[in-house]
């Protein structure tokens, strides 16, 4: 400056910005120096006669030239300063209370650095500050009530820090702010009751905190917001309904001009999904109904029954898994399945004689219409309505309604829906005019793609040219259904919804937690539902029963089933061959363990057309309670588990070592590639699961043969099913299976051999009443095989 005199205030924001100068620069390279004129200085901005500094534009946008150090006090000397711009550098330490000097503030940018300590309560004196942008450092403490004083605010953003404590009702005073954004926090409590007096507010993002309670109602009363995310908490209850409009999904990015100095955001709606739920958070409402339309058959009239539909919808568990499920994983440790905030004491099931309603729908497929035509409902056979329908039209839908009292626990009754039941009308297709329901069957949503469909109409039976799509799943549900009655299984399926769509997996979002299950008929290359594949076709596919058995939580059983390339551990009596595989142990040279004969079913493959007792048991041990389960039953272990060696002529053998090696999931020693994706042949995740050579723990049997196996792992929450982790030899029990099973590696004075011990076995003896203790009997051969 050639004449500080003439201008005091702007010699003071020169002394304040050269006494910054050395906190700041770091990599920055500021040319500030009394060598060079103050209008030269980098991201110096001064306006007004006389001239004082109103801008510093620090922010580094990825020029790769970083500002370190920290914020200096020196400039709440700046007292004329309205922009204040030091984002995505790498200042460290705490933001200065100094500050809060700034009246003139207009805009405060310090996001993406690595700002530390609490957010000072003077910032509350900035009364003309819009913008306040503290986002992606590492802030603690709570947010001060004294930010309720901006009343200028137009914008608050501090998501991505550590902050904690409630959000203050304070906040509910910034009349003009549209945008608060604090989600990635450790935030608890409630939302603020008075929230809905930030009418003026147009983005909320509360996401990923720890916030409790319901979702207030007046959020829906806010007018002008557009856009919000307030799942991923602990928040209880449901969304207010005024919230559901169709654009819920946003991606939002923010990004420099052309100038490099402001912030820009850019919002993208997904009008792909429909807004039922936001997040993990449903809306209060009913939800709405599917009516996939039909393609029409030509050759005269077809009456047909799709489906008969259950009403009110009541929701299935929504759950979470350490890997996984419908939600985020609460804990930083794995202890099984936990259920997902707000899950406590939602009705699943009417209650006895409430009312239901019953909802059949019939099509006229045929290219002609149908003339008036009777239809009939029965219930266990007996006929309780009986009327006449009007004409349909070609490919008209008609939905015809019954109400009924839910039954009591002891019952479920079929229900019968029938149109045309005398015969009276000629049609194409006369083998869909009726459908059978158990009314209490859990619920499985079911959709074709429209190329599926059109393969599943033609017929590959001899002499027949088309036939009914739902007819043919509603045989396979029958199928399933006595399968279950020959296992003495009270479960039933039922389909509740059938529709026809081109996506690949969609599943509404309106209905996902609202079936016990879902499954998808997709024309895959060479499937049974594709063009060319109708004539391999089944009458049942086991494959599809098989699927739709997992959708009620049932595990694959051929997990227990182990080959060679499962198991590392070599045969202690056979050089160059598997411990426990091949000859003298299976027939099958690459067999090391199968599942015994009378376990298998068609959980373990489609050779076999039953229910076995371990799928059954796990089956009765759920029954009763919605879906929404996988596995869970595997937790059913006993407290003490005993494994008692005999040898070959049934006597005890004490001084046995017992070394339990244990399936899990071996890890792949690829590196990440630093420039690119996930591969096949580059990773290092989770590659196969194998027996490898260390074991899991070693016992040794006493003077009658008996060894106490440890417990690991730990206890988890008890399921709404019944089911809880606790310690066992097993561990932490992988909920597909995956680690419920045991190659024991038996060392004796006079030979080394080798035996298994699985979940199954396990499960099966705790099922037949040994919950206190269960002893496991294997045999000592020696000489081994």
């Amino acid at each position: 400056m050639p004449d500080p005199q003439n201008n005091l205030g702007l010699f003071s924001d020169c002394e304040a910005l050269l006494s910054s100068r050395d906190k700041l620069a770091g990599d920055g390279e500021l040319n500030w120096s009394a060598d060079i004129a103050i209008t030269d200085w980098r991201g110096v901005a001064l306006e007004g006669a006389p001239l004082r500094v109103t801008g510093l534009y620090l922010s580094n946008y990825y020029k790769n030239n970083y500002l370190t150090g920290e914020i200096p006090a020196e400039l709440g000397n700046l007292t004329s300063l309205e922009y204040l711009e030091v984002a995505y550098n790498q200042l460290t330490g705490s933001i200065p209370s100094e500050l809060g000097k700034l009246t003139n503030l207009k805009k405060l940018y310090l996001s993406w650095n690595g700002l530390t300590g609490s957010i000072p309560p003077e910032l509350g004196k900035l009364a003309n500050l819009k913008k306040l942008h503290l986002s992606w450092n590492g802030l603690t403490g709570s947010i001060p009530p004294e930010l309720g004083n901006l009343i200028s605010l137009e914008h608050l953003y501090m998501n991505g820090n550590q902050l904690m404590g409630e959000i203050p009702s304070e906040i509910g005073s910034l009349a003009k702010l549209e945008k608060l954004v604090l989600y990635r926090n450790h935030l608890i409590g409630q939302i603020p009751s008075n929230i809905d007096d930030l009418t003026n507010l147009r983005v909320l993002q509360l996401t990923n905190n720890r916030l409790t309670g319901t979702v207030p109602a007046g959020l829906g009363r806010l007018p002008n917001l557009i856009f919000y995310t307030i799942d991923d908490n602990e928040l209880e209850g449901c969304v207010p309904d005024a919230l559901k409009f169709p654009p819920l999904n946003y991606v939002i990015f923010v990004r420099q001009n052309e100038d490099g100095q402001l912030w820009e955001e850019v919002v993208f709606t997904d009008d792909e999904r429909p807004g039922y739920y936001i997040g993990d958070l449903r809306f209060c409402g009913d939800p709405p109904l599917i009516k996939g339309g039909r393609p029409v058959f030509n050759g005269g009239i077809d009456l047909g029954v799709t489906h008969i539909e259950r009403l009110p919808r009541f929701r299935r568990y929504e759950l979470s898994y350490f890997r996984g499920g419908d939600c985020a994983y609460p804990l930083d440790e794995n202890v099984g399945v936990v259920a997902c905030p707000g899950e406590k004491d939602i009705k699943r099931w009417p209650d006895p004689d409430e009312t239901v309603e019953l909802i059949a729908h019939v099509w006229n497929f045929g290219d002609v219409a149908s003339g008036t035509f009777d239809y009939e409902w029965k219930i266990d056979g007996r006929t309780i309505a009986k009327d006449r329908h009007r004409r349909m039209e070609s490919g008209e839908q008609a939905e015809i309604k019954i109400s009924m009292q839910w039954p009591d626990a002891q019952s479920n009754p079929v229900i019968t829906f029938t149109v045309d039941p005398d015969d009276e009308i000629q049609e194409s297709i006369e083998d869909n005019n009726s459908v059978d329901d158990w009314i209490k069957g859990y619920t499985l949503g079911i959709s074709f793609s429209p190329t599926a469909y059109e393969s599943l109409r033609l017929s590959n039976e001899e002499g027949r040219t088309i036939q009914s799509p739902e007819r043919w799943i509603h045989d396979n549900v029958e199928f399933l259904n006595q399968l279950f009655i020959e296992a003495d299984l009270k479960d039933r399926i039922r389909v509740d919804m059938l529709y026809i769509t081109d996506k690949e997996w969609h599943i509404p979002q309106s209905l996902r937690f609202y079936m016990d299950g879902w499954w998808r008929i997709w024309h895959g290359e060479g499937s049974f539902y594709s063009p060319k594949g109708y004539e391999r076709r089944p009458e049942i596919d086991l494959g599809l029963l098989h699927e739709w058995m997992h959708q009620l939580g049932v595990i694959d059983l051929y997990w227990m089933n182990i080959d060679t390339s499962e198991v590392l551990l070599p045969d202690a009596n056979r050089p160059g061959q598997k411990a426990g595989c091949g000859s003298g142990y299976y027939e099958w040279d690459e067999a090391c363990y199968l599942l015994p004969e009378e376990l298998q079913d068609i959980m373990s493959g489609t050779d076999y057309v039953r229910i076995g007792p371990h799928t059954a048991g796990g089956l009765r041990s759920t029954y009763g309670h919605r879906r929404g389960h996988y596995g869970e039953y595997l937790y059913d272990t006993p407290d003490t588990t005993i494994v008692k060696i005999l040898d070959k002529h049934g006597n005890p053998v004490p001084d046995v070592i017992l070394r339990f090696h244990q399936k899990k999931w071996q890890l792949s020693d690829e590196p990440v590639p630093e420039d690119g994706p996930l591969t096949d042949e580059s990773h290092d995740i989770e590659d196969a699961q194998v027996i490898d050579t260390t074991p899991e723990f070693e016992v040794t049997t006493d003077e009658n043969g008996l060894a106490v196996l440890p417990n690991r792992g730990m206890a988890g929450p008890v399921t709404a099913t019944g089911h809880q982790l606790s310690p066992n030899p097993f561990g932490v029990i992988d909920v597909v299976g995956g680690n419920g099973i045991f190659l024991i590696e038996m060392e004796s004075s006079e030979c080394t051999n080798y035996e298994w011990l699985t979940i199954v076995e396990v499960n099966l003896a705790y099922w037949d009443g040994q919950t206190d203790e269960a002893v496991f009997t294997k045999t000592l051969r020696c000489p081994p095989p």
